[in-house]
């Protein structure tokens, strides 16, 4: 590291950055606006952590429907990594009530998003909603016991909170047809 990098990372974590996202923004992986965008979220988030449930706010789901965002269903995988997983990834819309029906029971679940199993994840996700930005539809999947999500289970648990008709997911072309026999609402969309 060089003086004048140096200085930059002390600048930043000067000005309340936390370290790790400061290592991120000299390191070239991510730009230094969007690493502030993502310390206020954080910053954010614990302060719903100090406070009753009943007082947060209650921010819609916006949803990024865009196929370069499908791979952050997944939580830290890469796009490439994506594509070459799940080359046959489609976008649906689906009855969420109806989708939660048919989800394993392990992929079930019996708390809701402010129970102290999820109320960290759920605090990131309402201070990040509440910041304007998107999330990706959560990705489901059929496996040995039944329909449940590869990723998205905070962002589908956020989605019954607010007692959501319907809603965008991911799942593969493959087993659309599977899908769709439980689920007859189950239409593909396009980005």
């Amino acid at each position: 590291m060089n003086e004048d990098e140096l200085a930059h990372l002390n600048a930043l974590i000067g000005a309340g950055m936390a370290r790790h996202r400061a290592f991120a923004v000299l390191d070239g992986e991510i730009d230094e606006s969007s690493a502030w965008v993502e310390q206020r979220i954080d910053t954010r988030g614990y302060e719903l952590l100090g406070q009753s449930a009943e007082i947060w706010p209650n921010p819609a789901l916006a949803w990024d429907l865009s196929p370069a965002s499908w791979h952050k269903a997944m939580d830290g995988m890469t796009a490439a990594d994506f594509a070459a997983a799940y080359p046959d990834v489609r976008l649906y819309e689906i009855n969420r009530a109806k989708l939660e029906e048919v989800l394993a029971s392990a992929a079930r679940r019996v708390e809701g998003p402010f129970s102290e199993s999820y109320r960290s994840k759920t605090s990131r996700l309402v201070a990040h909603l509440e910041a304007g930005q998107k999330v990706t539809p959560p990705f489901a999947m059929r496996t040995s016991a039944g329909w449940a999500f590869a990723g998205g289970y905070h962002r589908f648990g956020w989605a019954c909170h607010l007692e959501l008709a319907s809603m965008p997911i991911l799942a593969r072309a493959g087993e659309q047809a599977q899908l769709a026999s439980v689920v007859p609402s189950l239409r593909e969309v396009l980005p």
